[in-house]
């Protein structure tokens, strides 16, 4: 039977069946008489078994210094490992360079690109300004104010664009002096132009020139605009002072306030309605009349103000209450004309 198990033990079988090898050993009732021999082989067997098991576990529990080749094994293996890990990771971090190193190139390449379209934009522009700048000149030479107009309109725009190069460039900085001076020189000179006119009584025989010089001084900007206005309306308002700022003048007097006012109304009637006013000559959207109505209340403010001072010992009552009448109701009417509060009392 020891020789059965050595050769063949069916309980190390995979497909070991209990009742298959009970009826084996046992194929008649009379093979039971062999039963307690069996149960002291099984015994035996188990004991062997168990023996087995303690010394695998044994081995299992031993330190590491009794299995040097698996220790040095497992070593090597750990230390192919972080080879491994160690070259993954230098790899790694070289790509990374590599493309940060192109990132950045590339990034260079795009500002040297745009900085290189911006330059030949900006010597495009230039080329244009020199040009346009030679067409002005001639333009002002020949009094040509409404070509002169766009041409000053194309400057405007393109020194726009050209600030920082001027401010880099000393020949770009001499150009847009030059440009400078030759628009003060145009303004002064449109403003020597109405004063001829008006002051010569030639506004019949100028007023196309007069009208597109206007669009010369919008070209230039509010500040010019804003002079050539204040001109007109102190130039218009001469009169007036003359008639009515004086102190001995009669006409200046509190009771004769409705003068100032009918004079007002006749200038202001000539500036919108004669064909060489001054409405055939601004543009609308200048508001002229607003300005010159403006420029009327404040020189009758102060009017008011010193005759009242001259006057106070003297006022009398009725006259200043008929004066206060007056003026309220031009002051209505001029609000309704103009869509603004108007005030020419003194405060």
């Amino acid at each position: 039977m020891n020789q059965q198990q050595t050769e063949t033990d069916p309980l190390d079988s995979e497909h070991f069946d209990v009742e298959d090898a009970i009826n084996q050993l046992y194929p008649h009732e009379s093979s039971t008489t062999t039963l307690p021999l069996l149960q002291i082989l099984l015994r035996q067997r188990l004991i062997e078994c168990t023996h087995q098991t303690l010394i695998l576990k044994d081995e299992l529990l031993l330190p590491t210094d009794q299995h040097p080749d698996c220790i040095q094994k497992i070593q090597q293996t750990i230390g192919e490992l972080l080879i491994t890990l160690s070259t993954i990771r230098s790899s790694s971090n070289e790509a990374q360079s590599v493309v940060e190193s192109i990132t950045k190139e590339i990034r260079t390449l795009d500002l040297a690109k745009s900085n290189i379209e911006n330059a030949i934009t900006n010597l495009k522009r230039l080329g244009i300004l020199v040009t346009t700048f030679d067409q002005l000149t001639r333009l002002t030479k020949a009094h040509k104010y409404r070509e002169t107009a766009s041409t000053l309109q194309l400057i405007q725009n393109l020194k726009c664009h050209l600030d920082q190069l001027a401010a880099n460039v000393p020949r770009v900085a001499t150009l847009f002096k030059s440009l400078q001076e030759t628009q003060g020189l145009l303004r002064t000179t449109i403003m020597d132009e109405f004063s001829t006119a008006f002051e010569g009584k030639t506004v019949a025989n100028n007023k196309g020139q007069l009208a597109d010089s206007c669009l010369v001084i919008d070209a230039l900007g509010a500040d010019a605009r804003g002079s050539l206005i204040d001109w007109y309306t102190t130039f218009q308002l001469r009169e007036y002072r003359r008639i009515f700022s004086t102190p001995s003048s009669e006409a200046g007097q509190l009771d004769n306030i409705s003068r100032r006012y009918a004079w007002f109304r006749r200038t202001l009637k000539s500036h919108e309605e004669d064909p060489n006013g001054g409405a055939r000559i601004f543009p609308e959207s200048w508001k002229v009349q607003v300005s010159l109505c403006a420029q009327f209340g404040e020189a009758t403010r102060d009017d008011l103000k010193d005759v009242l001072a001259r006057s106070r010992s003297r006022l009398k009552v009725d006259i200043l209450i008929q004066a206060l009448q007056i003026t309220a109701t031009f002051e209505r009417e001029m609000s309704q004309k103009f869509a603004m509060t108007v005030g020419f009392l003194p405060s």
